[in-house]
């Protein structure tokens, strides 16, 4: 350069060298025990006139060890519900029930969780998610404690649909373990983090099953498994209170340190990102959470009916087929969803997902089609699609609005899983092509929704801002 051009360039050099320095020293202090980086860029926009600097923070607000708490907890909580599973027949006998009166046995639960999501959630914006969490889990171990000793007493029927629905009003955990990952996880890793959830969670449905049936062949029969569901929960609570760190009050800034611990220069997005909600964006979130439950709900209840009408197969047969479904996903998800979702991006693979729970549902009551073959695709699909919708909500809302958001994701979940499977009921009474083939068809409306907001700029836009 002349010396004329030095002295014109001299400003644009300062503020590049002071913006080199507050990126070096976003980036020097993240590392320590919370693990992650920032990743530091600095330069001149075309044109050589404006000097830039971004700073993209991927560390977790809370230790290694607290996430691999509560995903924990979260595995030993559904480990809990699944293991009552194989009792249900016993039940039956033991009460004397019609085949009527069984389905009361699952709604009475469901009553009370319906208020447990709807309201938890909310309150673990702004008391904690840690005390709500311990409390939602410890009062749920107390629940199933009442009803394993309504039946090692024999208190009839009334008393146990009562215990079974005021254990449902503290089952109000999964949308709180998913807030909590996304207030302490960076948003470019969150649906990774959620498919470990996922993963804690078809863990317990490959265990718990066998594991409760055989406790209830010990002494204790049919009380058996509720016993140990009330100690997973309790064993769970307290490990909740011992060792997950609690998240709420912290905010992701820059600068070496997080929330209100950050030092000058740090800007505070938060204020400014709560003010911004996408509703319309948040209701078709809502929309396509729907339906894809409708898509779980027709496999869940109808898949067994229909392998037992189709193949004549037992109990035993069914289980097996479902555990080896379940390894099947647990597999997906632990290896393959990483590498995919970083391919395809987060609507791509949830569109993959569904796409795949699609044609498995139509598979299953095709003759062309082996039914290992459509399992399989439908397995490969709920491993890659559940961790969709909390993403998308968890981008689309700010962090203090997070717990209500996936609350009444999961209220609207529960108004799904009462629906379906009587609406689908009547379809597979008519034919269970027709049943299978209408959930694989919605299915179709889910990839339909997801394509269209990957093209969508206002979408695109709402979960940029809100996550970034």
């Amino acid at each position: 350069w002349t010396d004329a051009e030095a002295r014109a360039a001299r400003p644009r050099l300062r503020v590049i060298a002071a913006a080199a320095s507050a990126a070096a020293a976003a980036s020097a202090s993240s590392v320590g025990p919370r693990g992650g980086r920032c990743r530091a860029a600095v330069g001149l926009r075309a044109g050589g006139d404006v000097a830039v600097a971004s700073v993209e923070d991927t560390r977790l607000l809370v230790s290694d060890r607290s996430i691999a708490v509560m995903l924990a907890a979260a595995g030993l909580s559904l480990l809990g519900f699944t293991m009552p599973a194989p009792i249900m027949p016993a039940l039956r006998v033991q009460f004397g029930l019609s085949a009527g009166q069984v389905g009361l046995i699952s709604s009475s639960f469901a009553a009370g969780m319906f208020f447990a999501v709807m309201i938890l959630p909310a309150v673990s914006d702004t008391r904690g998610r840690k005390p709500v969490a311990v409390l939602a889990l410890a009062m749920t171990g107390v629940g199933f404690l009442a009803q394993a000793l309504v039946l090692s007493l024999g208190l009839g029927f009334q008393a146990f649909l009562l215990a079974r629905f005021l254990t449902g009003l503290f089952a109000g955990c999964n949308p709180i373990f998913k807030a909590y990952l996304a207030d302490v996880v960076p948003a470019s890793m969150l649906s990774t983090y959620l498919v470990y959830r996922e993963a804690a969670a078809t863990t317990a449905f490959v265990v718990g099953p066998a594991l409760g049936g055989y406790l209830a062949t010990t002494s204790m029969g049919v009380a058996a498994p509720l016993f140990a569901t009330a100690l997973a929960q309790l064993v769970a609570a307290c490990a909740v209170w011992a060792l997950m760190e609690e998240s709420i009050g912290l905010r992701r800034g820059f600068g070496g340190e997080d929330g209100e611990r950050r030092g000058g220069g740090a800007v505070d997005r938060s204020t400014s990102e709560d003010k911004r909600v996408s509703w319309p964006l948040v209701l078709i979130i809502f929309a396509i959470s729907f339906v894809y439950v409708v898509g779980q709900c027709c496999f869940s209840s109808f898949f067994p009916l229909l392998m037992n009408d189709r193949f004549g197969a037992s109990p035993r047969d069914i289980g097996a087929v479902s555990t080896c479904y379940a390894l099947v996903a647990l597999s997906f998800q632990v290896l393959c969803y990483k590498p995919v979702s970083r391919r395809l991006g987060l609507l791509g693979v949830g569109a993959l997902g569904a796409l795949a729970i699609a044609a498995g549902l139509a598979g299953l009551v095709c003759d062309a089609v082996p039914l290992w073959v459509a399992a399989l695709v439908y397995a490969v699909g709920v491993a890659s699609f559940p961790a969709t919708i909390p993403t998308l909500l968890a981008r689309s809302v700010p962090s203090s609005r997070r717990g209500l958001a996936l609350g009444v994701d999961s209220i609207v979940n529960s108004l799904c899983r009462v629906v379906a499977p009587l609406s689908l009921g009547v379809l597979y009474a008519r034919s269970p092509g027709l049943c299978f083939q209408t959930a694989g068809v919605l299915m179709l409306s889910v990839v339909a929704a997801l394509l269209c907001l990957g093209r969508s700029r206002v979408a695109t836009a709402a979960l940029t801002v809100t996550s970034s």
